[in-house]
C-alpha cells in the first residue's frame, strides 16, 4: 500500500469515525451529551488534518480548490475573529464552555472539516457511501428515540435515559437538536432515492431508512423544525415549477397545492379538539402568542434588537449573548420560566450572530447562504439533469435556516452542516486534475512529522487534558458532599491547576458548594475561613478574565454573603469586610443586569445580614418597581419588614406574594411569616399560607400543619381529611397521624398548634 493510499485512508477513516459521534453520550463527563461529542470530534479532526497536510502537499488534487463558499466562509471566519478581539471576552469567545464547547478554536475544526471533505471525496460513489453511513447511524439514533417514547428503560446493555419523556431527545440530549439532526439526514436520504450511482436496494433502503427518520423527527415535537420543513418544501416545490419543464410540473403543482391548503385548514382548525389534542398535530400548530416557550422567544429577540445599537458594527463577541441579555433583561421571564433566565444563546441564530457579531458579522454571515444557493444556480445551470437535486439543497438549506430562526446549532448539527457544505462545494466545483507528486518521499515524513508534532501539542491541553479536567470536576462535585471539606477544596485547587478552560463555572460551583456546606453547619470555622479564602482569589481571577458576566458576580455575591453571615458571631471585622466585597460584587452586576431582580434580592440580603435593614428594604422595594408580578420579591420584602419589625407591612408584603402565587421550595420559608400570624391568631390567613405551603412544598409535614390549623379552627371534618392525606405523602407519620385523628375525633384536645 502507497503512502498516499494510507494517507488518505486515515483522513476518510477519521471524518467516517465522526458520523459515530452523536451516539455519543456518556454519564462519566460534565455535560454528559455535548462534551463527549465535541472533543472526539476534534481529536478526529486533528488526526485528520496530521494526514492532510502530507496527502495534499504530496498530491495536489488533493489541495482544496478556489470556490465561492471558501471564500465567505474565510471572510466571515476573520468578522469572527475581529468581533471576537473588539468584543467584552476575546478568551470566552475563542475557547467556549463545557455546556456548549462552541467558540472559534471548536469552530476551526469544523471549517477544516469541511475542507478536507470537500478534497478527499472525489467521487459521487464516495460521497453516497458516507451519506449511507450517516443515514444508518440516524437510525440507531431515532431506534433510541423510540426507545424513550415507548419507556424502555434498558435495551441489552444499552442504558436508556429520558425515558416516558414527551418529546424524544436520543443521545443527543435535546430535542430540538435532534430535530435538525434528523433533517439533515433525511435531506441525505433523499439525495440517495433520487441518485441513481447507488443501486436500487440501497435507493429502497434509503427510501425506508427516509420514513423511519421522518416519523423520529415527528416525535421530537419541535415546531421551529417543523415550520422550517414545511418552507424548504415550498421552496423546492415552487423551485421545481418554474426551473423544471416536464410533464410532471402539473402533478408537482397538485401535490404542493395540496399540501398547501391542508396546511392551512390545520392551522385554521388549531383550536379544536381534532387537532389540539391530536399527539402529532397540537403541537406543531399550536401557535398562540400566551405560549410560554413563545413569549420567551419573543422577549429574547426584542433584547437582541434592543442591545445592537450598543455595539452595532462588530457587536460584544461570539458567544456573548448574555451580556445583551442581562443588559435589557425583561423581568417577564420569572414569571414565564422561573428561575431558568440565564440565557447565553437568542434562541435565534441570525439575531444571534446580529447581536453578537454587529451588522458585519450578520451581513458575512448571510453571505454564506448566499454563496450556497449562488453554487446552486450555478450547478442547475450548466446541468439541467443536476436541477433536482440542486433544489433539494436549495430547499433543505432554506429548512435548515427557518428552523434556526427559532433554535441555536450544535455540535452535532455542526458536524452535518460541514459535511453538507463540503458536498456543495465538491458538487459545484470544477473537477479535479490527476497530477504528478510534487515532493520526494523524505518531505513528506517530514512534513508528516512535524504535522504530528504540532497536533500533539495542540491536542494534549486542549482536548486530553481537558478530558481529565472535566472528569475531575464532575467527580468532585458527586463527592463534594461525602467527603472532607479540606478534601472537596483540595480537588477544587488540582481542578483549576489542570486547566483555566470554563474557570467560571468551575467557580461557580465552588461558591455553591460552600454556600451549602456551610449553611449545613458541618464544617469548622478553620476550614470555613480557608475554603472562602482560597474561593475569593479564585473569584476574583475569574471575574477579571469574565468581564460583565453577571451570574459570576452574583454567584460570588451569593457566596460571599453566606460567609459574612456565617462569621458575624466569631469575627465581625472579618464579617464586614466579606459583605463589602459581596456588596461591591453586587453593585456592578445590578449596573449590568438592571432588570434582574436576583440580583436586588442579593444585595439586599447582603444589608440585612450587614443589620442594615433600611437599605435593604429600599433594595427589594426597588425591585418590586422594576416588575410587580414578582411573587419572589413581595416574600423577601415581608421578611425585610419583619426584620425592621414593621409587621403591618410584613402582612401585606406576604398576601401580595400569595396573591401573586408564590412557590415554597421548602415549608421552612413559611416560618417567620407563620409565626406573626400565630402571634396576631390571624388564623385565616395563616390558613392560606398553610394551604400554599401544603400544594407547593408537597411533604407530609406541610399537609400535618394545615390539618392542625383546621382542627385548631374547629373545622373537624376537613382536619380528618387533611390528615388522611398526610400518610399518602409520608407514610412514615402514620402513628402520629392515627393519634391526631383520634384526639379531634374526641374533642377533648383544644391546643393543636403548640409544640
Amino acid at each position: 500500500m502507497t503512502l498516499e493510499k494510507i494517507l488518505l485512508g486515515v483522513v476518510k477513516g477519521s471524518i467516517y469515525a465522526m458520523l459515530l459521534s452523536p451516539l455519543l453520550l456518556s454519564a462519566d463527563y460534565f455535560f454528559p451529551a455535548i462534551f463527549p461529542k465535541a472533543v472526539y470530534i476534534r481529536l478526529l479532526v486533528e488526526i485528520a488534518l496530521v494526514a492532510y497536510i502530507p496527502l495534499a502537499w504530496a498530491v495536489p488534487k488533493y489541495r482544496p480548490q478556489p470556490h465561492i463558499i471558501y471564500l465567505v466562509l474565510a471572510i466571515f471566519a476573520a468578522v469572527v475573529f475581529i468581533s471576537s478581539l473588539s468584543g467584552v471576552n476575546f478568551s470566552f469567545s475563542f475557547w467556549g464552555n463545557y455546556e456548549r464547547m462552541d467558540g472559534i478554536f471548536s469552530w476551526l475544526h469544523f471549517w477544516l472539516l469541511l475542507v478536507m471533505a470537500a478534497s478527499v471525496f472525489q467521487e459521487k460513489r464516495d460521497w453516497q457511501k458516507l451519506f449511507s453511513a450517516s443515514v444508518a447511524i440516524a437510525l440507531l439514533l431515532a431506534f433510541y428515540g423510540f426507545l424513550q417514547k415507548w419507556g424502555i428503560g434498558q435495551f441489552g446493555p444499552v442504558k436508556v435515559y429520558d425515558v416516558d419523556a414527551q418529546r424524544i431527545t436520543s443521545t443527543i440530549g435535546n430535542p430540538g437538536f435532534l430535530a435538525v439532526y434528523l433533517l439533515f439526514n433525511c435531506a441525505l436520504a433523499i439525495n440517495i432515492i433520487i441518485d441513481k450511482v447507488r443501486a436500487g436496494v440501497w435507493r429502497w433502503s434509503a427510501a425506508v431508512s427516509l420514513v423511519i427518520l421522518f416519523w423520529a423527527f415527528l416525535l421530537t415535537g419541535i415546531r421551529g423544525a417543523w415550520f422550517g420543513m414545511l418552507a424548504g418544501l415550498a421552496v423546492f416545490f415552487v423551485g421545481y415549477w418554474f426551473w423544471i419543464k416536464t410533464k410532471a410540473r402539473k402533478i408537482i403543482l397538485s401535490v404542493f397545492t395540496g399540501l398547501f391548503v391542508l396546511v392551512l385548514l390545520l392551522f385554521s382548525f388549531r383550536t379544536s379538539t381534532w387537532v389540539s389534542q391530536n399527539p402529532f398535530l397540537g403541537r406543531r400548530f399550536n401557535l398562540s402568542l400566551n405560549d410560554s416557550t413563545i413569549q420567551t422567544r419573543l422577549i429574547s429577540w426584542r433584547g437582541a434588537l434592543s442591545g445592537l445599537g450598543d455595539n452595532l458594527w462588530l457587536g460584544v463577541g461570539p458567544q456573548k449573548f448574555d451580556v445583551i441579555f442581562n443588559r435589557n433583561f425583561d423581568p417577564r421571564f420569572y414569571t414565564l420560566v422561573g428561575n431558568e433566565t440565564w440565557w447565553d444563546r437568542a434562541h435565534n441564530m441570525a439575531l444571534e450572530v446580529l447581536a453578537t457579531m454587529g451588522i458585519i458579522g450578520f451581513l458575512s454571515y448571510l453571505s454564506i447562504g448566499l454563496a450556497v444557493l449562488y453554487s446552486l444556480w450555478r450547478l442547475g445551470k450548466s446541468d439541467s439533469e443536476a436541477r433536482v437535486e440542486a433544489l433539494l439543497w436549495a430547499g433543505f438549506f432554506a429548512a435548515y435556516f427557518i428552523q434556526n430562526l427559532f433554535v441555536f446549532d450544535s455540535t452535532t448539527s455542526y458536524l452535518m452542516l460541514s459535511l453538507a457544505l463540503a458536498y456543495i462545494v465538491w458538487r459545484t466545483a470544477p473537477a479535479n486534475q490527476a497530477m504528478l507528486l510534487s515532493g520526494g518521499t523524505g518531505k513528506i515524513y517530514f512534513i508528516l512529522a512535524v504535522a504530528f508534532i504540532a497536533m500533539t501539542a495542540v491536542a494534549y491541553p486542549t482536548n486530553i487534558k481537558l478530558i481529565k479536567h472535566n472528569r475531575l470536576l464532575l467527580d468532585n462535585l458527586a463527592r463534594q458532599f461525602s467527603q472532607s471539606p479540606p478534601a472537596t477544596i483540595a480537588k477544587y485547587r488540582e481542578i483549576l491547576d489542570l486547566s483555566r478552560f470554563d474557570q467560571r463555572e468551575v467557580v461557580i460551583k465552588i461558591g455553591q458548594y460552600l454556600g451549602q456546606r456551610g449553611l449545613s453547619g458541618t464544617m469548622t470555622a478553620t476550614d470555613l475561613m480557608s475554603g472562602y479564602n482560597f474561593f475569593i482569589a479564585a473569584a476574583d481571577k475569574a471575574i477579571k478574565a469574565n468581564p460583565e458576566d453577571v451570574r459570576l458576580l452574583l454567584s460570588y455575591g451569593n457566596a460571599v454573603n453566606v460567609y459574612g453571615e456565617l462569621m458575624k458571631k466569631q469575627d465581625a471585622a472579618l464579617a464586614s469586610k466579606a459583605l463589602q466585597k459581596a456588596e461591591k460584587a453586587l453593585l456592578e452586576a445590578a449596573a449590568l443586569g438592571r432588570s434582574r431582580q436576583q440580583v436586588f434580592y442579593s444585595l439586599a440580603n447582603t444589608y440585612l445580614i450587614a443589620g442594615d435593614s433600611k437599605k435593604g428594604i429600599d433594595i427589594l422595594e426597588a425591585a418590586a418597581r422594576i416588575h410587580d408580578s414578582t411573587p419572589t420579591t413581595f416574600w423577601l420584602l415581608a421578611f425585610a419588614y419583619q426584620q425592621a419589625k414593621e409587621n403591618d407591612k410584613a402582612i401585606v408584603a406576604a398576601d401580595k406574594a400569595l396573591d401573586r402565587n408564590y412557590v415554597f421550595s421548602a415549608e421552612n420559608e413559611a416560618n417567620p411569616i407563620a409565626s406573626l400570624y400565630l402571634e396576631r391568631k390571624d388564623y385565616n390567613r395563616l390558613l392560606r399560607l398553610y394551604k400554599r405551603v401544603a400544594e407547593t412544598a408537597y411533604t407530609g409535614t406541610a399537609q400535618a400543619r394545615l390539618a392542625a390549623l383546621y382542627a385548631q379552627m374547629g373545622r373537624t371534618e376537613e382536619a380528618l381529611e387533611a390528615a388522611s392525606a398526610v400518610i399518602a405523602r409520608d407514610p412514615s407519620l402514620r402513628a402520629q397521624v392515627e393519634e391526631f385523628i383520634q384526639q379531634v375525633k374526641s374533642g377533648v384536645k383544644k391546643d393543636f398548634l403548640s409544640n
